[in-house]
């Protein structure tokens, strides 16, 4: 799943790679997915964005952002894969290509769920919730993120629910999921389950510490390991809450994976409390 970290590198490769370039060709949908989300028709799609240049690149949270010549946004988030290759090289079942003048094409496509929109962003706002969240919240690698704003985003001063409930749901903070936070509370020493009314003001700015840290890292890496890139390389940043692990790597104590809160959290009972 594409969070934060990963948005932010993939349209910096995307912004390095195709600003500029023309987009001569688009193929909508050629391979349906019962869980790929458009906002408009094929017909509409092909309209607005062949023969346009792309002006820039660029996320907010974990939306990627392609900014088109006439200001009109191609917008994606959740689970997609992104393939940017020659276009002689064989494509796979996907969503949506675009060819460009250069005789290249980016081809991306749904793995569990996906959305793909496109308008200018005035409407993106007024239309979707997520995307509105997004654009108008600060990023956790924002120079501008500090504590007071975390803690009133993640509202950690009510004492109302968990740690996980606090960082990954409601949109409290754009880009940052069950995904992205199994290390940073590995970092924290604090289980995700944990209740917010228990923490101390020590505690919680070591999440915030930890989230600051190992969203920069898992940028700085090209991602975490379980994602890939613009030219299908997985990140480099391992990850340590894997449901592929089984011990942790600190003390080698077995470690807790269950389902809470719509999702599956990943600890070690022994250095997280």
């Amino acid at each position: 799943m594409i969070e934060i970290a990963e948005a932010k590198y993939i349209t910096a490769q995307i912004d390095f790679e195709l600003k500029g370039m023309k987009i001569v060709k688009v193929e909508v949908n050629r391979n349906p997915h019962s869980f790929a989300w458009f906002n408009k028709s094929p017909a509409e799609y092909e309209q607005i964005v062949q023969n346009q240049k792309i002006k820039e690149a660029k996320s907010s949270g974990s939306m990627m952002r392609i900014i088109l010549e006439s200001e009109d946004e191609l917008v994606f988030g959740e689970d997609i894969v992104f393939s940017y290759h020659d276009q002689k090289q064989e494509v796979g079942k996907n969503q949506l290509m675009l060819y460009f003048d250069h005789g290249m094409v980016l081809e991306v496509r749904t793995k569990l769920y996906g959305f793909f929109l496109i308008a200018k962003m005035d409407e993106l706002i007024s239309k979707n919730q997520y995307f509105s969240k997004a654009v108008q919240s600060i990023g956790v690698m924002d120079k501008d993120f500090t504590f007071d704003y975390f803690i009133n985003a993640t509202r950690m001063n009510d004492g109302k629910g968990s740690v996980k409930e606090a960082l990954a749901t409601d949109q409290h903070l754009p880009g940052i999921g069950n995904g992205t936070i199994q290390d940073v509370l590995f970092e924290a020493k604090i289980r995700p389950e944990r209740k917010i009314a228990t923490l101390s003001d020590n505690e919680k700015k070591e999440i915030f510490k930890a989230l600051v840290l190992k969203t920069k890292t898992y940028f700085e890496h090209g991602g975490r390991d379980n994602t890939t890139d613009l030219f299908g390389r997985n990140g480099g940043y391992k990850v340590m809450m894997s449901s592929y692990n089984t011990f942790c790597p600190l003390c080698n104590t077995e470690l807790t994976k269950k389902p809470f809160l719509g999702g599956k959290v990943i600890y070690c009972p022994s250095c997280q409390k």
